[in-house]
């Protein structure tokens, strides 16, 4: 599977409640002439990952943050922090809720995804727990098939005994 990059160390200074996009949304119904190929009913099984790649050493009074993998048929995917009910096309394919001792730079995260019916959109929405977040968080998020471990480093990577 091709990894689909939304944030490449997104700065999410001014992240509030009702959030924001991620740097990337992509259209997956563009091919790469430009012409159109309807794939947004095809299922996808995929992993969406995170790493922080940047935060203050306190996050103090803040509750966190939330990172949701949606889909819609509006390419900016700006509703709110939830989706509007009247849209049937407004989804949320995956949510991580990263707590506030987690906001430390190097930490991993990663949510499985499995969605029959996608929309014409793909991309990341980030909102705050609490009123803001403390600046200089910054993230990396990506849609892969495999998962990322905040122990692959020490994971065994061959099958000998």
């Amino acid at each position: 599977m091709q990894d689909y990059v939304f944030s490449d160390s997104q700065a999410l200074s001014t992240l509030d409640t009702t959030g924001i996009i991620s740097t990337n949304v992509f259209d997956l119904e563009l091919t790469g002439s430009g012409g159109a190929t309807i794939i947004t009913d095809d299922q996808i099984e995929a992993y969406l990952n995170v790493l922080i790649t940047g935060a203050p050493a306190s996050q103090a009074g803040v509750e966190g943050m939330y990172i949701d993998l949606r889909t819609d048929d509006d390419a900016n995917l700006a509703f709110g922090s939830e989706p509007d009910d009247g849209d049937s096309s407004e989804q949320i394919l995956g949510l991580i809720h990263v707590k506030e001792d987690d906001m430390v730079a190097g930490k991993k995260f990663s949510i499985r995804v499995l969605q029959a019916n996608l929309g014409k959109y793909l991309g990341v929405w980030y909102r705050a727990g609490s009123t803001g977040l403390t600046t200089g968080v910054t993230v990396d998020a990506w849609l892969s098939d495999t998962p990322v471990s905040e122990n692959e480093d020490i994971q065994k990577t061959s099958n000998q005994y």
